[in-house]
C-alpha cells in the first residue's frame, strides 16, 4: 500500500507542475487580453503567442511524460523484485501449488499493467 501512495504522490507531482505551468500560459494571455486593444490586434497577437509557445508546450509535455516513464519503470522494476522475493519464498517452502498460484496472480496482475500502459503510452 505504501508503494502505490509514493507513486500516487509523484504522479500528483507531476499533475501539480503541468497546472502551474498552464497558469503562467493562462496569466499571459490574460495580460495580452486586458490591454483594451481591438479584437482583431488581440486574435493576432494570440495566435503569434501560440506559435511562440508551441515548442516550449512540447518539451514540457515530453518531459512530463519522460518524468512518468521513469517513475513506472522504478515501479516495474521494485514490482519484479517483490515478485522474485515471493517466488523464491513459496518454492524455499516447497509448496509448489501456492508458487504457481501466486505466480499466476502476479503475472495477471503485470499482464494488466502492461495493457493499461500500452493503451496511456504512445508507441515509439
Amino acid at each position: 500500500m505504501e508503494q502505490r501512495q509514493s507513486s500516487f504522490r509523484a504522479s500528483r507531482a507531476l499533475e501539480m507542475e503541468f497546472r502551474r505551468r498552464l497558469r503562467q500560459v493562462a496569466q499571459e494571455i490574460r495580460r495580452m487580453t486586458a490591454a483594451g486593444q481591438r479584437e482583431t490586434a488581440v486574435i493576432d497577437q494570440l495566435r503569434q503567442y501560440g506559435r511562440l509557445i508551441a515548442p516550449w508546450s512540447r518539451v514540457i509535455a515530453e518531459n512530463i511524460v519522460l518524468k512518468a516513464n521513469r517513475m513506472n519503470l522504478r515501479e516495474w522494476n521494485a514490482m519484479a523484485r517483490r515478485m522474485h522475493r515471493a517466488l523464491a519464498a513459496e518454492y524455499s517452502s516447497g509448496s509448489r501449488v501456492a508458487a504457481r498460484t501466486a505466480s499466476n496472480r502476479l503475472l495477471e496482475s503485470c499482464r494488466r499493467r502492461v495493457d493499461t500502459t500500452r493503451r496511456i503510452l504512445p508507441p515509439r
